[in-house]
């Protein structure tokens, strides 16, 4: 065991025994970045970041349907307190939704910074000034009918908090 250069008052020595796990055993033990897991630790709430440490134990790629019920069993924790960290997870950037498939999120160590509206997504609305025919169009879709960014970007700008979620 490396020796420990910073040694502190009524410091203790640990050493870490681990159980061996065969290789190809479809058994693994969490394999986590340390300062991430820190991080984690100091920004997460007690429950959640339990979650976070299910979540990042397992191998990468690998996927699980989350179930609230069965975390539920395993974490020791409320059906409620399983989905306030789900949620928690989600707001702080942990587990990202996936645009395309609505029920599928990806889960990240540390937290990525995202919108919670994608721009892509995002319609507002704007009007002809010729015929007053309204239209809702992403900014995407505006680009391509102005065809220059600049005016693009100011009218996007302009149309400001006038935005349509769904149309």
């Amino acid at each position: 065991m490396e020796q420990i250069k910073n040694w502190f008052p009524n410091q203790k020595q640990v050493k870490c025994n681990k159980i061996k796990v065969e290789k190809n055993s479809g058994l693994a033990y969490a394999c986590i970045y340390r300062y991430s897991m820190e991080d984690a630790m100091s920004n997460l709430k007690p429950n959640t970041f339990k979650l976070w440490l299910w979540l990042a134990s397992n191998k990468p790629n690998f996927t699980v349907e989350l179930s609230s019920a069965y975390l539920s069993k395993v974490l020791h924790a409320s059906v409620n307190t399983i989905k306030a960290s789900v949620n928690e997870l989600i707001d702080k950037g942990y587990m990202i939704q996936d645009v395309e498939r609505k029920y599928f999120y990806n889960f990240y160590e540390e937290p990525q910074k995202h919108n919670k509206i994608t721009i892509q997504r995002e319609q507002r609305q704007f009007t002809d000034l010729d015929t007053g025919e309204i239209f809702y169009l992403t900014y995407a879709d505006l680009l391509e009918n102005v065809g220059n960014e600049s005016e693009a970007k100011q009218l996007w700008e302009a149309a400001g908090n006038e935005v349509s979620s769904d149309k």
